[in-house]
């Protein structure tokens, strides 16, 4: 897909918050949003900054790059062919404060 000087300029904004701080942000967005669009066939961009906020809220109550990927391969498991739930593979709604929950079901369904 071709970028779009809008999300140039957006990814360069956000970036120069953390250059200009001095500290580079250790949160993986575009990683997390990578895993998505690959296991969904989707494709979010890593620069929203809805979806940046909603990362970074995860990310700092502790859950790490192998979190977010449960959770998703989770929803994906479930939800993937779902007329109904497969609407809701989106960030909007894997990285709330459900993610908790969506990351117990993927340990749950591994060991059963």
């Amino acid at each position: 897909f071709p970028v779009t000087i809008l999300e140039v300029e957006v990814e360069v904004e956000v970036e120069e918050e953390y250059i200009m701080s001095g500290k580079p942000d250790p949160v993986p967005y575009k990683e997390v949003i990578d895993y998505l669009n690959e296991k969904c066939k989707s494709s979010y961009k890593h620069t929203s900054k809805q979806t940046r906020r909603l990362i970074k809220a995860r990310w700092g109550e502790g859950f790490r790059l192998d979190d977010f990927k449960k959770a998703i391969s989770w929803a994906v498991y479930k939800w993937n062919g779902n007329e109904k739930m497969v609407d809701y593979l989106r960030p909007h709604t894997l990285f709330t404060g459900k993610m908790e929950a969506y990351v117990a079901n993927w340990a749950r369904e591994r060991d059963s």
